[in-house]
């Protein structure tokens, strides 16, 4: 099959795969509490805030345009900021297919593209709005268009890979080494040095416009403010070794019996993959280069792509845990699966097409069973876990839409669902993270304009390290918010939640 053939096909693979994701998670509420940041950030782009100069963000403002585009079009609620994110998930599995059906067979790619659709998807909670999911997306696109280009020497499809690995960066800026890569590759090629110029044009139409765009607003010098700060601040904090999945694994695993104990076991095996696969996938080439001598001229595009994994690998530094490497892993599907089609006869094959297979049916089977009930919030009807339901109701029946309201430390979701006015710059609020500028003016902020409410959770030490390892425990307090809501504010209601415990105040004489 030609690359127009299997073009059609990924169109019908999208097609699918992106009505699965509207049919089970366009208006299921999972209280992920980072996508919070980004629908909050999204409302106030809505009403005309700008990022940067009128509320803090640490990435690239393509999210909050983004999605702040999706409610002045479409209205707001949860299912028109899940659009976009529908989209990318969609788009990223029909370019799975895409290289792998080029690289191998169609069979064999739609088998491959099932299992990257069921692992990548797993976990419904993670099927919500972040800059990773953006960019990441992005970036595999902008290789897939990268390789085609080469494939057909197309100067259309290189333009087109400089739009998108130009639009990467400009919602996660370490992806630009996306970007870095395809223009190294297409220089050091001669016979591919005539796509460096409409790729280069693509990357300048997008940061021309998102520069002017910030000039306009006034954002420009604000936003290179944040990126030294970020550079510093969010790094140190943030940084965990590779592979990093938390803890209590083991211990959540000891009072299974063998039966339960295999399905776990699958279960890890799933949850390890984003790490696992990346390492696995590059000794596997390497070997196979090493032993088969393999012409480079012949193999260009192939070494694209691997090129192109290190850099979208290399982008989630030093955040390069579980979570941060699910989004860049749809590559490292296409490149293992490339491989194993090489190496492996046929009755090889249809072995690892029933053991994955099999696999991906147990890890499936768990998304089949969630139970989730419709519960009607600020921003319309969602779906929502029927232990997540208790938050939710206290929060609702008691703040009224358009009242103002503070979540320390972080929560924003809150903002979303409740349709409460945060009177801060901060969508969040990491303690470790923010020195004592950054407090200072979340203070005047708050004394500015005291918030009806507060919705405060204590949040144990413990529990920061085990998400954050390399945060510095004495950071973890904020005193001066700490003693403005003890003196200004009395406790309404205390409710025990997976999340913690959280305690909702009121303000005191209102």
């Amino acid at each position: 099959m030609t690359l127009r053939s299997h073009r059609r096909t990924s169109l019908l693979v999208f097609a699918l795969s992106g009505a699965v994701l509207f049919s089970t998670c366009a208006d299921r509420l999972t209280l992920n509490v980072d996508e919070g940041i980004y629908l909050d950030g999204a409302l106030r782009v809505k009403n005309a805030e700008v990022p940067y100069r009128d509320f803090v963000l640490v990435h690239g403002p393509g999210s909050p345009w983004m999605y702040g585009a999706m409610f002045r079009e479409f209205g707001v609620s949860l299912k028109s900021a899940r659009l976009p994110l529908i989209f990318e998930i969609a788009a990223a599995t029909a370019a799975v297919f895409f290289l792998t059906a080029n690289l191998t067979t169609v069979p064999f790619a739609a088998g491959t593209t099932f299992v990257f659709f069921v692992f990548e998807t797993r976990d419904a909670a993670m099927i919500a709005l972040n800059h990773r999911w953006d960019s990441g997306a992005l970036a595999f696109l902008a290789l897939a268009a990268a390789y085609a280009a080469l494939r057909r020497a197309s100067r259309p499809l290189a333009f087109l890979a400089g739009v998108l690995a130009a639009s990467a960066a400009w919602f996660t800026p370490t992806l630009g080494l996306v970007l870095a890569t395809i223009a190294v590759w297409l220089l050091a090629w001669r016979e591919c040095r005539t796509l460096l110029p409409p790729f280069v044009a693509g990357v300048a139409a997008v940061s021309m416009v998102c520069v002017a765009i910030l000039a306009a607003q006034g954002a420009l010098v604000p936003m290179i403010h944040t990126y030294v700060w970020a550079g510093t601040s969010y790094s140190a904090v943030n940084h965990v070794p590779y592979g990093f999945a938390g803890t209590g694994y083991i211990k959540a695993g000891s009072d299974l019996g063998v039966i339960g104990w295999i399905f776990y076991s699958v279960l890890l095996i799933a949850i390890m993959t984003p790490a696992v696969l990346p390492i696995v996938t590059w000794l596997a080439w390497v070997a196979y280069f090493a032993v088969r001598r393999a012409d480079p001229q012949k193999e260009k595009p192939l070494l694209l792509l691997i090129a192109g994994s290190v850099a979208v690998l290399a982008s989630t530094y030093p955040r390069w845990d579980i979570a941060h490497l699910l989004y860049v892993t749809p590559m490292f599907y296409v490149l293992a699966g490339a491989f194993v089609h090489r190496v492996s006869s046929p009755k090889s094959l249809s072995i690892v097409f029933g053991l994955m297979a099999f696999i991906s049916v147990l890890v499936l089977a768990p998304r089949l069973s969630m139970n989730s009930r419709p519960i009607r919030t600020a921003v319309g009807i969602v779906r929502i876990d029927a232990d997540d339901q208790p938050l939710l109701a206290m929060l609702l029946e008691r703040v009224a839409p358009g009242e103002s309201l503070f979540v320390f430390p972080y929560f924003p979701t809150v903002y979303f669902v409740t349709g409460g006015i945060n009177p801060t710059r901060y969508s969040w609020i990491y303690p470790a993270m923010m020195g004592a500028s950054e407090e200072a003016g979340l203070i005047k902020d708050l004394a500015a304009h005291p918030p009806k409410w507060i919705l405060y959770e204590d949040i144990p030490i413990e529990l920061y390290l085990k998400h954050w390892p390399s945060t510095d425990p004495s950071k973890l307090r904020m005193e001066s918010v700490e003693q403005f809501i003890r003196a200004n504010y009395r406790i309404v209601q205390k409710l025990s939640h997976r999340l913690g415990e959280f305690v909702l105040l009121e303000r005191n004489g209102v």
